[in-house]
């Protein structure tokens, strides 16, 4: 498909950490949630430095990249750790993530 589509295509392999199965996505190189996330906080008027983005997986990398702090999943996979400025510990990642936010709610009063 790259053959074909050339730089119009950008092909993703996905390895799901809760799930034990890999995943194809395939979509135009401009189009991620990195992309997303830049659009609506450029509609919300929200600054880049005030934009916080979680991921767990390769398809998160542009969305980290992109946000102001960007946040990895307990059960992230080595490269989204290293891409992230903070990494969530423990056996629920869910609750991981709401105790954290909770304690930036804390410290942001």
């Amino acid at each position: 498909m790259v053959e074909r589509f050339g730089a119009a295509l950008l092909a993703l392999v996905v390895r799901w950490p809760l799930v034990p199965c890999h995943a194809l996505e395939l979509f135009h190189p401009e189009a991620h949630k990195g992309s997303a996330l830049a659009y609506f906080a450029q509609q919300l008027n929200i600054p880049r430095e005030q934009v916080l983005a979680v991921g767990d997986d390769t398809n998160d990398l542009a969305m980290l990249h992109w946000a102001g702090f960007g946040v990895a999943m307990p059960h992230s996979e080595a490269e989204i750790r290293n891409a992230a400025d903070a990494v969530l510990e423990g056996a629920d990642g869910q609750l991981a993530l709401a105790e954290y936010l909770q304690r930036l709610a804390t410290l942001s009063r």
